[in-house]
C-alpha cells in the first residue's frame, strides 16, 4: 500500500513544544521518465508548515511521539505520552484531538512500535516489573471497554516483559538497552540487545521466546517490504548505512540473519550527523531521514 503522506516532529528547544510536519510522499520523487542526470540536482526546501502543534503542561515535562499507521481508518493517527503517561490521539484525517487513558506506568525512554491495528510502548531498558512495581511494555488496542462500560475505545494493555528481565544480575548498564525491533509474520516482534541477544514476542498469546544470541543487524526500527519479502532499515554498524535482511528465516532457523545488501548514505549537509531513519512508503520508494547538529558561529547554544 502506498503512502500518500509522511510525518515528522520538530522540537522547539524554547518553546518546550513539538510542531507536527505533513509532508506529501509525491513531492520527494521525480515524475516517471525524468532524465536521469535530475538525481544528481540537490533541491533545498523548507518543511511544509505545522498542521498541529503538542505543548505539555510545564517546560520541565517531555513527550514522545510516535506515528501510528492504523489500518481500522484511510488515515494516520499519532498518538503522544508524556512523562506523567498522559496521552492524546491527532487524528490527522479529521484534524481532532480525544484524550485518552493514560499509561499504566509513564515511560522515560520509549521505543514505539505499531503492530497491525495496535501500538506497542516499549522501555527502551525493560525492568523487572514485580519487583519494581513497573510496567515496561503496554499496548494500545481497539476494543470492547471493561463491563462496567458499554462500546468500545482505545484502551491500554500489559504485556510482559523480556523474560532476561529475571535473570540474576540483570542491571541498567547500556548493553541491555533495545538498540532495534521490528514486526514478523505481523503478529510478532523481535526486539534487540547488544549483550543479550534477540527474544521474540508473539503479541497474541503474550509468550516471549530466545530467537538467538546474535543481536539484529539494525539500529532502530527495520521495516518489513514485502515487494522483495525483506526487512529494511539503517545498519547497525553506524554511519548511516543502510542494509536488507532476511528476519523471517533466521527466526524460524534461529540462525543470525545474514545482509544482503548494503548502500552509502547521501552526503549529509555539513554538521555532525546524529542519526539516520528509514521510512517504507510502498511501491519500493523509500525515504531517508537524518538528524544534522549544526553550531552557529555567534552563538553558544546548538541548534538542531
Amino acid at each position: 500500500m502506498n503512502q500518500k503522506f509522511m510525518y515528522m516532529t520538530a522540537m522547539n528547544v524554547k518553546r518546550s513544544s513539538y510542531t507536527l510536519h505533513r509532508i506529501k510522499a509525491s513531492h520527494l520523487f521525480y515524475p516517471k521518465g525524468a532524465l536521469d542526470s535530475a538525481a544528481a540536482v540537490v533541491e533545498d526546501r523548507s518543511v511544509p508548515p505545522p498542521t498541529m502543534a503538542f505543548r505539555p503542561g510545564a517546560p520541565t515535562h517531555h513527550w514522545s511521539t510516535a506515528v501510528h499507521q492504523a489500518h481500522y481508518t484511510a488515515r494516520n493517527k499519532i498518538v503522544c505520552t508524556d512523562e506523567r503517561g498522559r496521552a492524546v490521539l491527532y487524528d490527522d484525517g479529521l484534524q481532532a484531538v480525544r484524550m485518552l487513558l493514560s499509561l499504566k506506568k509513564a515511560k522515560w525512554q520509549s521505543v514505539p512500535l505499531a503492530v497491525g491495528d495496535n501500538l506497542l510502548v516499549m522501555e527502551a531498558i525493560p525492568k523487572n516489573d514485580q519487583e519494581k512495581e513497573h510496567q515496561s511494555f503496554e499496548a494500545l488496542m481497539y476494543g470492547e471497554r471493561p463491563k462496567m462500560f458499554k462500546g468500545v475505545d482505545f484502551l491500554w494493555h500489559s504485556i510482559p516483559p523480556p523474560p532476561y528481565v529475571y535473570a540474576p544480575g540483570y542491571g541498567d548498564d547500556r548493553s541491555v538497552v533495545i538498540t532495534a525491533c521490528t514486526v514478523v509474520n505481523s503478529s510478532s516482534i523481535l526486539i534487540s540487545t547488544e549483550s543479550l541477544g534477540t527474544y521474540c514476542l508473539d503479541t497474541v498469546s503474550g509468550k516471549w521466546s530466545k530467537t538467538g544470541a546474535w543481536p539484529l543487524p539494525f539500529k532502530g526500527l527495520a521495516e518489513y517490504v514485502p515487494e522483495y519479502d525483506l526487512w529494511f532499515g539503517v545498519s547497525a554498524k553506524g554511519g548511516g548505512v543502510l542494509c536488507a535482511s532476511d528476519l523471517g528465516a533466521a527466526s524460524a532457523k534461529q540462525t543470525p540473519p545474514p545482509v544482503f545488501q548494503e548502500w552509502e548514505g547521501f552526503a549529509a549537509p555539513e554538521g555532525t550527523e546524529l542519526g539516520s531513519h528509514l521510512l517504507h512508503l510502498g511501491a519500493g520508494r523509500f525515504c531517508v531521514a537524518k538528524s544534522i547538529m549544526t553550531t552557529r558561529p555567534q552563538e553558544t547554544c546548538c541548534q538542531m
